[in-house]
């Protein structure tokens, strides 16, 4: 018969138990973070391969993510199960002898017990910031405000810019149902928080791509984002839009740090026709509500351009509450995987033949798909048969058919790969406009 501590076998299981709020403790096991935070089991990817860590974005085995609290309470619930086994051995060894004889001596062995080893209880800290992934639906707290989602790795930056964005839109709402002078007060504290919200988004976005910009000044912001990552963030916009949200802007410097007084510097910057210099800056109700739809745009292109590709890469597929479902992210692909028409991001090379010798522009992070067609095999009546490839149908969302105008040739790469580089064709049918924010347009692909 096995002994006590034979039946615990060569593992012990130590359930942890969740916190009032339904969160178990996690750290980062990156000895250059150990940053904590928490997740509520079952919530996102059922049994995720890997976990990422909110702060740092490092990649590593789900079960390298324990806090030492969780470590040491663990250690302590195995000792103290493997003392009590060996304790209940040693009292099956208990004997007694009792003397004989008038000369006899008596034995005997008693176990008694010290108590056991104690138990190194914990408890789960609290966090500032309790996010529900809006990818694969993980119910996580951190530190701070942004981070990468633990299980599916998507950045929550833009769930979170769109949040404060909506709650703008509330305190619009509920200007409808006061008076007029604290209507006024609502408008102007929902377009300070648009300002505050779009700043703080999209500062961290550049951040987590080691950029320190600024975004209160728009135009300086673009220039600035231009050159650091080639990307034009403003592209998502018509013209009268970006010049829209620049005065809205402006507007909102006034009247946080000059009592809404129109200044010299407004007027240069404002593109305001209705602004004269010492009196008090307006602002309609539908400026600022435009200017809310507007951030979200820029915000939703800067993401896209800037971080939606820089998430930590899962190391296999997950399983959302029991269903398959890949990973949000790109994952790696070969050249003939875009017959089905994979959307991925890849940077685009735009190639003007001109002797003016214009340079090349190079779009990075763009959002691209490509539909190929089997090439077509044909047999002339000589019995000779050639291949020749049809063409290939490329929609750029994001682009637009003028940026195509003047471009003779396209490079597109994705994760150091060439996938495009081709003339565009232009006798078939020339680039159009999607309709959708996109520009569809062809080229013909060399016989491979």
């Amino acid at each position: 018969m096995p002994t006590h501590v034979e039946r615990l076998g060569t593992r012990i299981s130590v359930p942890l138990e969740p916190d009032a709020d339904g969160f178990v403790g996690r750290e980062c096991p990156n000895e250059k973070c150990l940053k904590y935070f928490k997740v509520t089991p079952n919530t996102g990817i059922a049994n995720p391969p890997s976990s990422h860590c909110p702060y740092c974005g490092h990649t590593d085995d789900s079960d390298t993510f324990f806090t030492e609290e969780q470590i040491e309470f663990a250690k302590s619930i195995a000792f103290r199960q493997f003392t009590e086994a060996f304790h209940r051995d040693l009292n099956s060894l208990e004997f007694g002898h009792k003397a004989t004889g008038p000369f006899g001596i008596g034995i005997s062995m008693k176990v008694t017990s010290s108590g056991g080893e104690p138990i190194k209880y914990y408890s789960e800290r609290q966090l500032e910031t309790h996010v529900v992934c809006d990818q694969c639906t993980l119910r996580y707290a951190i530190y701070g405000v942004f981070g990468w989602c633990p299980d599916c790795a998507a950045h929550n930056s833009f769930q979170i810019l769109s949040k404060n964005l909506e709650l703008a839109r509330k305190q619009l709402t509920l200007a409808d149902t006061v008076d007029y002078d604290l209507a006024e007060h609502l408008e102007a504290d929902a377009l300070e928080n648009v300002v505050s919200a779009f700043d703080g988004f999209a500062r961290q976005v550049c951040a987590e791509r080691d950029a320190d910009i600024h975004f209160q000044n728009l135009g300086s912001a673009r220039r600035r984002v231009a050159e650091k990552f080639a990307l034009d963030f403003a592209d998502a916009l018509a013209v009268d839009d970006w010049i829209l949200i620049c005065r809205v802007f402006q507007k909102r410097h006034l009247i946080a740090h000059k009592m809404g007084v129109i200044d010299d510097e407004y007027i240069k910057k404002a593109n305001d026709a209705t602004a004269v210099i010492g009196r008090r800056v307006r602002t309609e109700r539908s400026e600022v509500t435009a200017a809310i739809d507007l951030a979200e745009k820029l915000g939703k292109r800067l993401f896209d351009g800037l971080l939606a590709v820089r998430a930590p890469a899962l190391s296999s597929q997950g399983v959302i509450h029991g269903k398959s479902a890949a990973t949000p992210h790109i994952a790696s692909f070969a050249k003939n995987d875009w017959n089905n028409g994979t959307e991925v991001m890849a940077d685009i090379t735009l190639i003007e033949n001109s002797s003016a010798g214009t340079s090349d522009s190079v779009l990075s992070a763009q959002k691209v798909q490509i539909e190929r067609t089997s090439p077509a095999v044909s047999t002339g009546i000589d019995g000779i048969s050639s291949m020749g490839n049809h063409l290939t149908k490329i929609e750029w969302h994001g682009g637009n058919a003028a940026a195509l105008k003047q471009i003779t040739d396209i490079r597109i790469v994705a994760q150091g790969l060439p996938v495009i580089e081709a003339p565009v064709n232009r006798f078939y049918e020339s680039p159009r406009d999607s309709g959708s924010g996109g520009v569809i347009f062809f080229v013909l692909e060399g016989v491979e």
